[in-house]
């Protein structure tokens, strides 16, 4: 992509600052403050994958923890771009990091249009300032999803191996959209332009520039030039989809495990926790009781009834707490082995469900391979079929030629051959009649005008003589 220095600020920055949501968070109060440079700055005025920002933005907005201004400073250069980064430092990471979060929220709220928007705008283009200049791939941050960190942006056309690079990111975006459930076609309207002119002093390159055109002018205007045909995408696709539904497949009980025991060890230490409380206090107890009973030992034996009678009481209050909280402690023991017999359980149970799904996966692999090979063997053998029917039919073709001259032949010199043609035209037919059996045996050919008319003649030209 190539863009135009301009005074005024960007629309889709304007659209974003505008939205209710954005005043609501700790954005807000940086906005227009932002806007405001902007407006003295150079700021990005392409529009030519109009939708797929809009839709990515959209999604952006419903949770911006990294306070990213707005879509499309991802696909700037670092000195914009830093404009808009909100709390990026990495600016050659930005467009991943806005793609990576856009795709989070599009699939917390189920929505696969915003979904293939994110997988699409991380494989745009990003701007270098000059035709022909590859852009910095991202190295310093990991994108949380697999989808993302699986695509990287398209490369200046003019660039050295533009046409393979954006190739190989067209086909592994497909691949991506097709593992979510979208339709991998959608991979091309990712591409970019024409090669520009490497020595263009302007560095606009073949683009287009249209602000309020919703569909977005580089495919309003017939300018998008498609890295790969649909077959290319169709191939990838049938390869690559099954790989990545299999891994899935495996990751989600592992994921599944290892939930289940952080939650188990939680569990287990606070229930830990609660029965080391019970112990020390328990012992504090004891240590207490001791104390109090070696100091009623050296009590004066001549205190008087009431005083005595009044220490046997203390006493007595004092011994029942300690039976109880030993009681206490008890049951905190024995809640603490129910909780470790009822994890125990889980465990297991958890480690089932693993093994159907690992299985489950492994069966539904198998049975998609099976189909593919049936599909092959079947385009195999009527290509195999077709071959021997315009083969033959040439070669018949060629038999009625001669058998017709050998007819001229004979009728000039007065004979009527008749044991000879009998015997010609019953061993091309006959041969006929076996190609017939085959195309039979492979259902193919049924139907056929030609075939039908070369029996007819065959069978004629026979009974004639």
């Amino acid at each position: 992509m190539r863009y135009t220095e301009i005074v005024a600020a960007s629309a889709l920055v304007a659209t974003a600052a505008a939205r209710a949501n954005v005043n609501s968070s700790p954005l807000g109060s940086r906005m227009h403050a932002r806007d405001m440079k902007l407006s003295r700055r150079e700021v990005p005025q392409e529009q030519s994958h109009k939708p797929i920002l809009v839709k990515t933005q959209e999604m952006l907005l419903l949770d911006n923890p990294n306070q990213i201004v707005d879509s499309v400073f991802g696909l700037l250069g670092n000195a914009a771009a830093s404009e808009g980064a909100g709390l990026i430092t990495d600016f050659d990471c930005l467009q991943q990091a806005t793609a990576d979060q856009a795709f989070t929220n599009a699939v917390a709220a189920g929505d696969l249009e915003g979904q293939v928007a994110a997988l699409q705008y991380r494989a745009l283009e990003r701007n270098t300032g000059q035709v022909g200049l590859a852009s910095v791939d991202c190295t310093a941050l990991q994108a949380v999803n697999p989808e993302i960190a699986a695509i990287s942006q398209h490369q200046d056309p003019a660039s050295d191996g533009a046409a393979d690079i954006n190739k190989a990111i067209v086909l592994e975006l497909a691949i991506q959209i097709a593992s979510i459930g979208g339709d991998p076609l959608q991979a091309i309207n990712s591409g970019t332009f024409e090669p520009g002119d490497v020595g263009d002093p302007t560095a606009a390159g073949n683009t287009c520039n249209v602000a309020d055109d919703a569909e977005g002018c580089i495919f309003s205007q017939n300018l998008l030039v498609p890295d790969a045909s649909e077959d290319e995408i169709a191939a990838a696709v049938a390869a690559g989809v099954v790989d990545n539904v299999t891994q899935n497949a495996m990751h989600k009980p592992a994921d599944a495990e290892a939930k289940a025991k952080a939650d188990a060890d939680k569990a287990k230490k606070e229930a830990e926790d609660e029965a080391k409380k019970a112990q020390e206090k328990a012992d504090k107890l004891k240590q207490d009781q001791k104390v109090k009973d070696n100091k009623n030992k050296n009590k004066d034996k001549d205190n008087n009834k009431n005083k005595n009678r009044k220490d046997n009481n203390d006493d007595k209050f004092n011994k029942n707490d300690y039976n109880n909280e030993i009681i206490r402690q008890k049951n905190f023991d024995i809640i603490l082995v129910q909780q470790l017999a009822a994890q125990a359980i889980f465990d297991v149970q958890a480690h089932a469900w693993q093994l159907i799904a690992q299985k489950q996966a492994e069966l539904e692999l198998l049975l998609l391979q099976q189909q593919i090979d049936q599909l092959l063997f079947q385009q195999q053998f009527f290509q195999f079929s077709q071959t021997i029917v315009i083969n033959f039919s040439f070669a018949v073709n060629q038999y009625i030629g001669i058998l017709g001259s050998n007819q001229q032949v004979l009728n000039l010199g007065g004979l009527q051959n008749i044991d000879f043609l009998n015997q010609f035209v019953g061993q091309y037919l006959g041969g006929l009649q076996d190609i017939q059996k085959l195309l039979d045996f492979g259902q193919v050919g049924h139907g056929s005008g030609n075939l039908a008319q070369l029996f007819q003649g065959f069978t004629g030209l026979q009974a004639s003589y």
